[in-house]
Formats: structure tokens, C-alpha cells, sequence
């Protein structure tokens, strides 16, 4: 039947917003699906009560995050990922994260850490002063033959943060301060830490970036499927307490590597089977950060090359 005044938008544009959360208009104007529940970003709240409510007794049922906006961010309105400073901070790391949220490896590692009440995770970044750490090339792919642009590591007290911290001077927990996890081990949760390198959001990925601005792409794509490695491959295992070594876990994301090279390490992107599990996060990435790139472009105004008139 013809309903007139009634039309159907192609569905081209870019639907996420903060968080990586689909937005829901319909809803109300700054209205965001989170799963479990709509979030207002007007007045910083979800419209409905908590479904963990009755756990939190401490909590107002409409908070966010647990009341840690700043701390953490929001899963799916039920639990909280701890972001520390250093890429809460970085725009170009916000970004490159929220773009890893909306994959399925993204999605399926918050519904893993929803459904259970024994880990948190924080993300974090690490720097490495004597050893390889990831190098950006100016075209934005990561230069032949370096590694190390992820870490991983568990963590239950803050005694045990400050021997590795401090005394064994761990990478990957380098840039964590006590604040980052005492809210944790208050409520009696280990925590997962999944390090990010720094590189991807120095001054100097800055610099390629103002000077190439292509170079971007290649930068995006290379720093979210790290943190969707770190996910999928490797702490989805933690949460779901699977024993692994490191090597099964990659040859079950990415494959077995050819005779000769160590299965302990992961392969530039570019060399991933499209078929496995890590080959087909970074085609969808991939789509992922054209889409966002598109809808940036479709929102810049056209500049007019038209000569201008004098006025007199």
C-alpha cells in the first residue's frame, strides 16, 4: 500500500557514535543502543534501571560505567572497561579503538566479559626504550621485520602490580597507575591488561598523518586489529579460562605459519589468510574505517573553485 510522505534513506551513512554505539534517534536525539539498554548522551544517563542493579546496591541503577565516566566506558549498560589515561587522552587512539568496538571479534569479547564477574580489563599503552617496538613507515604500514606492538598480561593485587611495575619493570604495565586499578581489586576482580603500543599515537604518527593524510588508513587498520588481536586471540581465552599456550592461540586466530617460522609471533596484516578468523577482522576493519572516512568526507563543505567577485 502507498503511504505517502513515506521514505526509505539508503542506509549509507556512518550510524555509530560514542563508544562505537549504534545511535538511536528514534529513541530520543542523543539516543545510543547500547544492547542492554538506550543511553541519553543529553543528560549522561540510560533511560532504564540496571538488569545487575540488585549486585550494585552502591550504584544508582541509571549510572554509566559505574559511575566512572572518566575511569571507564560502558560495554552493553551492564559492565565497565577500564580506559587508563594515556589513551583516554589520545584522540587518534580513542579512535582507533572505537573502530575495533564495532566488529564481531570486538562484540563477541564484551558479550564474553559481560557474562562473567571475575575479570576486568584495562587497556593501556607501553613504550620500549632497548627493545623493537613497532615502527611506522610514512605510508602508514608498519615497517618489515619489527614486532611487539601488543602486550598482554594478568594481574590481581596491587602488590603483584608493583613487583612487576616496579621491580621487574614489565613493558606492558609501564604506563598503569595504582588509581587505574584499585577500584578492581576493591571489588575483588583480577584484572587483564592488554597494552597497546604508544607509536600509533605519537607526535610522530601525528606528523606522517598531517603529511600524508592516506597514510591514515594504513595506521587505523594496523593499531584496531591489535587491540582486536589482543581480544580475540588471546584474553577471550583468559575469560573463558582455556589453557592455551601463546603459539595455539595464534594458530587458531591466524592460522599456522609456513615451516620455519615462529607461531609465537603474528604476521603483518598483510599476510593473513582471509579465510581465518584474524583475515576476516581486518576486511571487516576495513570496511569499518572506509565507511567512518566516507561519512567524514560526505560532512566537510565542498569548497568552490568558482572565481569570487569583487564588490564595489
Amino acid at each position: 500500500m502507498v503511504q505517502p510522505g513515506r521514505k526509505f534513506g539508503g542506509g549509507n551513512g556512518y550510524r555509530y557514535g560514542f563508544n562505537g554505539k549504534e545511535n538511536d534517534k528514534d529513541i530520543s536525539e542523543g539516543g545510543q543502543d547500547y544492547g542492554m539498554r538506550i543511553y541519553d548522551a543529553r543528560v549522561g544517563k540510560f533511560l532504564s534501571v540496571d538488569p545487575l542493579g540488585a549486585n550494585f546496591p552502591m550504584l544508582t541503577p541509571y549510572q554509566f560505567a559505574s559511575n566512572t565516566p572518566i575511569w571507564a566506558i560502558d560495554l552493553d549498560g551492564l559492565e565497565a572497561k577500564i580506559i587508563s589515561s594515556t589513551i583516554s587522552n589520545n584522540n587518534l587512539l580513542c579512535e582507533f579503538f572505537d573502530d575495533h568496538l564495532l566488529t564481531r571479534g570486538g562484540k563477541e569479547f564484551d558479550k564474553a566479559l559481560s557474562n562473567q564477574q571475575e575479570f576486568n580489563v584495562l587497556y593501556t599503552t607501553f613504550h620500549r626504550r632497548d627493545e623493537s617496538m613497532v615502527v611506522i613507515t610514512n605510508n602508514g604500514n608498519l615497517a618489515q621485520g619489527e614486532s611487539g606492538n601488543t602486550q598482554i598480561f594478568g594481574i590481581s593485587s596491587l602488590e603483584q602490580l608493583h613487583f612487576y611495575r616496579d621491580d621487574q619493570k614489565m613493558p606492558a604495565l609501564q604506563d598503569i597507575k595504582d588509581e587505574d586499578v584499585i577500584n578492581s581489586f576493591n571489588d575483588h576482580k583480577k584484572i587483564v591488561v592488554i597494552a597497546i603500543s604508544d607509536e600509533y599515537g605519537s607526535a610522530r604518527t601525528n606528523e606522517i598523518i598531517a603529511k600524508n593524510p592516506k597514510a591514515k588508513r594504513n595506521i587505523n587498520l594496523n593499531a584496531s586489529h591489535a587491540f582486536n588481536h589482543e581480544e580475540t586471540a588471546h584474553a577471550l581465552d583468559i575469560l573463558k579460562h582455556i589453557s592455551k599456550t601463546e603459539a595455539q592461540e595464534h594458530i587458531d586466530y591466524q592460522d599456522r605459519l609456513p615451516d620455519g617460522m615462529d607461531n609465537s609471533f603474528s604476521p603483518d596484516i598483510t599476510q593473513l589468510k582471509r579465510q581465518t578468523k584474524a583475515g576476516k577482522n581486518v576486511e571487516e576493519l576495513k570496511k569499518i574505517i572506509d565507511a567512518k572516512n566516507n561519512k567524514l568526507k560526505e560532512s566537510k563543505p565542498i569548497k568552490s573553485n568558482a572565481p569570487r567577485k569583487n564588490h564595489t
